[in-house]
């Protein structure tokens, strides 16, 4: 028996603390946006960072359904 996660050994343990902290807004989650060079997300419709996301002309709801949303970053808008 292993208490290793088969995503902990594809991602890396603090990669996933990391993804953990940006999608809890517990970080500066733009920076992280920014460092891994996320263009779309794929969350759960109520998840709190699409709700974030849908305040910021940088981003743009291209798709939703009441189980999950996806943002699309726009190329011609700054993040803020």
């Amino acid at each position: 028996s292993s208490d290793v996660c088969s995503s902990d050994l594809f991602y890396g343990e603090e990669f996933l603390r990391e993804f953990n902290a940006t999608t809890m807004l517990a970080t500066n989650w733009p920076a992280a946006l920014a460092k891994y060079e996320v263009s779309w997300t794929l969350m759960p419709t109520e998840h709190r960072l699409n709700q974030v996301l849908s305040l910021l002309p940088a981003w743009e709801r291209v798709w939703s359904n009441e189980v999950a949303t996806i943002y699309l970053r726009r190329q011609d808008e700054p993040d803020s």
